[in-house]
């Protein structure tokens, strides 16, 4: 039985057929003149995609100058635009070992990976046989082609299982994009870790594995990190990074240290001290909290106010270079709270004693037992004249129980007869000594007062 030859490559053998063979020999001056033209245009029309076009215009070429590798190199891709890549591979192998057939080749591979990406198998088999940038760009390429269409996770994992060829620097630098992008700060680690300690990484790459140790709360991985920092600068920025991720995850002590590494004159910045004074708040930290809110002028009786629950020696050597005047009721407030409330002052005993109670606060209490002893002890004057002068100060707004004792004094047939006074005592006193009151009116004569108390009397 005779072998049968499928359609597809009865038709590679034709198009292969239908072009002369690269010749050995290079061009001369005057094939190369007489390619010009054509090849000016298909170089145009190539940037304006028109692949179509490219192909005839190099075919062409190649039909009077089959010596024109140029041409051949231009047509592979033009095929490979076209998606016939089987078509433009068999082509390539025309160039040998010419310079233009390893770029030819590379440029139809990742035309074809951009295009149809083929299966990961074919792609390795590529690896293989590749070496230096054209190796790194081939996986670079395909990496890129699966995360496209199938996730960051499906790129790395194709990097991950794929060996190194001399490209293991660049090729864990890649491995370390896709963590990144996935948030996997544990394997950009350990992708970029190894590259640390043989001295392999880039300064921005650096600050890449900062950024991970920073996002995994990592203090010993990212101290021991600092030590290789690219600048001084990335330092400092890398530890104000730290104590900000430490804010965040409400790690405030940690947050606290790594402020607090960093060089004075940045940690003099008004921010830092703001951030460090919250810290500082949030860890208790009553020293540190009173010298920064000296320093942050922050008001004095809120600063004593906070230590007088973390630390109140502290707080009453901070609340002796406060002044009262900024708020005269915090300061009596954290007074007391700091020192205690006065002791009280004896309780009165006699009449004089209540008498100069009365007399200091204006209690009306102190005036009820000043008055009941004076009029117990037969001073019943001093007692009127006490009630009396109350009586007036407070336009008569005083308590029942002072109201009836000036009225029973008024009554007493001794009492001194003040008319006004008793009517504005008499609808405000028992009946008994309204009676009374209204009697010892009308036997001083005084019939107009009691006719205008009458009506208001039940």
């Amino acid at each position: 039985m005779k072998p049968r030859f499928s359609l597809a490559f009865t038709g590679l053998l034709l198009c292969s057929a239908a072009l002369p063979v690269a010749a050995s020999a290079p061009m001369t001056d005057f094939q190369r003149f007489t390619s010009f033209p054509f090849m000016d245009r298909s170089y145009r029309e190539a940037r304006k995609d028109n692949w179509a076009e490219v192909e005839r215009l190099t075919r062409h070429v190649l039909g009077r100058v089959p010596n024109n590798d140029e041409a051949r190199a231009l047509l592979v891709e033009a095929l490979a635009h076209q998606r016939r890549y089987k078509e433009a591979q068999a082509l390539a192998e025309q160039l040998g070992d010419s310079p233009e057939y390893a770029d030819a080749l590379l440029e139809l591979r990742l035309t074809w990976i951009e295009q149809d990406p083929p299966p990961a198998s074919q792609v390795e088999q590529w690896l293989a046989a590749s070496d230096g940038n054209h190796r790194v760009q081939l996986w670079q390429a395909y990496s890129l082609s699966l995360a496209k269409f199938g996730g960051a996770a499906k790129a790395l994992d194709w990097l991950n299982q794929l060996p190194p060829g001399g490209d293991g620097q660049v090729l864990r630098l890649a491995r370390a994009t896709f963590a990144e992008q996935l948030r996997n700060w544990k394997e950009t680690i350990e992708q970029l870790q190894p590259l640390a300690d043989t001295g392999q990484l880039p300064a921005q790459d650096w600050q890449r594995l900062a950024n991970a140790y920073i996002q995994q709360v990592d203090e010993k991985g990212l101290t021991a990190l600092l030590a290789h920092a690219p600048s001084p600068a990335a330092a400092n920025q890398t530890r104000l990074a730290m104590a900000n991720r430490a804010i965040a995850v409400g790690h405030h002590q940690q947050a606290q240290r790594w402020l607090q590494s960093l060089p004075p004159d940045q940690l003099q910045q008004p921010e830092q001290r703001q951030q460090l004074w919250q810290l500082a708040r949030e860890g208790d930290d009553a020293a540190l909290v009173r010298r920064l809110s000296n320093d942050l002028q922050r008001p004095c009786l809120e600063t004593v106010d906070w230590l007088s629950h973390q630390d109140p020696d502290l707080a009453r050597e901070q609340f002796k270079a406060c002044s009262a005047n900024a708020d005269p009721r915090a300061y009596a407030v954290l007074k007391q709270r700091l020192y205690g409330a006065p002791p009280p002052p004896p309780q009165p005993r006699t009449a004089a004693e209540w008498e100069q109670r009365y007399r200091q606060t204006g209690e009306l209490a102190a005036l009820e037992q000043a008055t009941f002893l004076l009029t117990e002890q037969g001073n019943g004057d001093h007692a009127r004249h006490l009630l009396e002068q109350a009586y007036d100060r407070r336009q008569g707004r005083l308590g029942p129980s002072l109201l009836q004792r000036l009225a029973n004094l008024y009554a007493r047939d001794d009492g001194p007869l003040d008319s006004r006074r008793m009517l504005g005592l008499i609808p405000r006193v028992n009946a008994n000594t309204r009676a009374q009151l209204l009697g010892r009116l009308a036997e001083a004569g005084q019939c107009d007062a009691v006719r205008q108390a009458v009506p208001a009397t039940p």
